[in-house]
C-alpha cells in the first residue's frame, strides 16, 4: 500500500483544540442554566449533577466536531 493510500492521522492538538471548543462554551452555558438551582447543594452533589448532564452531552457532540472538521485535524 502506498503512502498516498492511507488515511491520514488527525493531530492530537488539532482535536484538543476541537474538544475545548466544544466543552468550554457548554460548561458555561450549563452553569448558567442550572447554577442558580445547585449553588446551596453539597460540592460533590452538584459536581455529581453537572457531570451527569454534561459527559452524555460531550460523548455525542465531541466526535460530531471532530468529524465536521477532520479535513482541518489531517492538514
Amino acid at each position: 500500500m502506498e503512502k498516498a493510500d492511507k488515511p491520514s492521522k488527525p493531530k492530537a492538538w488539532k482535536m484538543l483544540i476541537i474538544a475545548w471548543l466544544y466543552a468550554y462554551p457548554l460548561i458555561n452555558i450549563l452553569f448558567a442554566i442550572i447554577g442558580p438551582y445547585i449553588v446551596n447543594l453539597h460540592p460533590l452533589l452538584r459536581s455529581l449533577i453537572v457531570t451527569i448532564l454534561l459527559v452524555p452531552t460531550l460523548g455525542l457532540g465531541i466526535p460530531a466536531m471532530q468529524r465536521k472538521f477532520y479535513k482541518w485535524t489531517v492538514k
